[in-house]
C-alpha cells in the first residue's frame, strides 16, 4: 500500500513512511497535512489503521487530493506556458533534494525515481525567451 509524499512526488508504502516518521519526527517533510483525508495529521497515520479497506481508502484519498493540488498549481491561469515549465522543474529538483536529504539522514528510503531526474533535465524555455 502506498501514497503519494508530497514534496518527494512520488508514491511511497505506507510502512516506509511510518517508520521514516519514527526516524525523524520533526522533519518538515512530515509537518502536518492539511488534506482532508489527513486532517492535520502526520502522514504516518494511514500505516496504522488497522483495517486494510479503511487503509485503502485513506491513502488513496490523501494521493487524490495532492495530485488535484499540484495539477491545480500547474494550470493556474496566472502562469503562462514557459512558468508552468519552470515550476514542474522547481518541483522536481525540490524533490530530489528531499530524497538526498533523506539518504543524507541515513534514512531506510528508497533512491529517487529516475522519472524525478528525467522530469528535472528535461529543456525548459528561459525567462528572457519569448
Amino acid at each position: 500500500m502506498a501514497t503519494v509524499v508530497r514534496d518527494c512526488l512520488s508514491f511511497v508504502a505506507v510502512d516506509k513512511i511510518a517508520r521514516a516518521v519514527q526516524a525523524d519526527p520533526e522533519n518538515s517533510l512530515w509537518m502536518a497535512c492539511t488534506c482532508q483525508a489527513c486532517a492535520g495529521r502526520q502522514l504516518e497515520w494511514i500505516h496504522y489503521l488497522r483495517d486494510r479497506d479503511e487503509q485503502q481508502a485513506a491513502a488513496f484519498g490523501h494521493a487524490l487530493e495532492i495530485l488535484f493540488d499540484l495539477r491545480d498549481h500547474l494550470v493556474s491561469p496566472a502562469l503562462n506556458p514557459k512558468d508552468r515549465q519552470l515550476s514542474w522543474r522547481e518541483h522536481c529538483g525540490a524533490a530530489l533534494a528531499r530524497y538526498d536529504e533523506l539518504h543524507d539522514a541515513g534514512q531506510e528510503w528508497p533512491t529517487a525515481p529516475n522519472f524525478l531526474r528525467q522530469w528535472f533535465n528535461l529543456p525548459v524555455p528561459s525567462r528572457t525567451a519569448s
